[in-house]
């Protein structure tokens, strides 16, 4: 069952015309929350506010939830919306009274409507992270919270896991836009960048820091290098793919492909790859416990601890 079951939901948080009715836009409905909300919230979650979406302690989230949920949806609805098929073939009804826009109107509007739901889609996620809350010791799944299974939410672990846990810690080194959005879109990259590039420079010292809660001193000066590597070499990754640019001036991402700018993306590449060899230096100056130096680093290359082999970013 879907979060949005009815056209007077929907016109709560987009606009739509009297005439529109639910089982016309269901299709897109569907799509916009298994594809675009699912995947972010997760199954469980999902599930869980599906059962609940009538709790009065989940309003605000319920709301956050539909938002995303009907805009994504009017993003999907907006070019096959009144396309009809039959037997008779697929067309779309026309009458003398209906404006028809342009093909250019039409990407206007649905580069506006994908806006507009990546918008919602951020406050949702920003929401779930203010909110989050691990479960109390013994309390078993079947009474988790809302916010309990976002804590445990498989893309929310992912993130835990890496040296940057926070959207904030990563814009101290990348400026993000929808920066929640933008950072859960950055999991791919990160963990690729901190797995070839971060972990083997860092030795065995690399668990060490991982597992600290409050770093200090030299093991934060390292850690915040380990951090502007990973930052800017994931940026540079997340470019690379296609599925991050440059807007309002902040580092964001982007649902469907764009141009690369390469020149921002060697930029940030050059940059973090100064970070990683700053991060070298530093650790063959202080030698924390469980760091083994490399071999000396090619020119603005990271070297697997493996001689002979190298970690090249894409």
């Amino acid at each position: 069952m879907p979060l949005i079951t009815t056209t007077a939901q929907l016109r709560e948080y987009v606009t739509v015309g009297q005439n529109l009715s639910i089982g016309s836009i269901r299709p897109q409905i569907f799509t916009a929350e298994n594809k675009y909300l699912k995947s972010f919230i997760g199954q469980k979650l999902y599930a869980h506010l599906v059962t609940n979406a009538a709790a009065g302690p989940y309003q605000d989230l319920m709301a956050l939830a539909q938002s995303a949920a009907a805009k994504f949806a009017v993003w999907l609805y907006i070019i096959p919306g009144g396309t009809q098929i039959d037997d008779a073939g697929i067309y779309q009804a026309k009458t003398a009274d209906m404006w028809r826009l342009t093909k250019e109107e039409i990407d206007e509007l649905r580069k506006y409507s994908l806006s507009d739901a990546m918008d919602a889609l951020d406050m949702l996620l920003e929401y779930l992270e203010e909110n989050a809350a691990a479960p109390a010791d013994g309390v078993v799944e079947a009474n988790y919270t809302a916010f309990n299974f976002w804590h445990q939410a498989p893309t929310r672990t992912r993130l835990m896991g890496l040296l940057i846990k926070k959207s904030e810690d990563f814009s101290k080194y990348v400026e993000l836009y929808r920066s929640s959005l933008t950072f859960q879109m950055l999991n791919t990259a990160m963990s690729h960048v901190e797995r070839h590039q971060i972990a083997p420079l860092m030795g065995d010292y690399y668990n060490t820091i991982r597992a600290m809660t409050a770093p200090a001193g030299n093991d934060l000066a390292l850690l915040e290098l380990a951090q502007e590597a990973l930052a800017k070499l994931s940026a540079a990754y997340g470019m690379n793919l296609g599925f991050h640019i440059m807007e309002n001036g902040r580092f964001t991402t982007c649902l469907q492909p764009q141009k690369i700018d390469t020149e921002l993306l060697s930029a940030y590449k050059s940059e973090g790859e100064n970070a990683l060899e700053r991060l070298r230096a530093k650790l063959e100056q202080i030698k924390p416990a469980g760091y083994e130096p490399l071999p000396t680093l090619e020119a603005n290359t990271a070297t697997l601890r493996k001689p002979g082999s190298k970690i090249i970013l894409a």
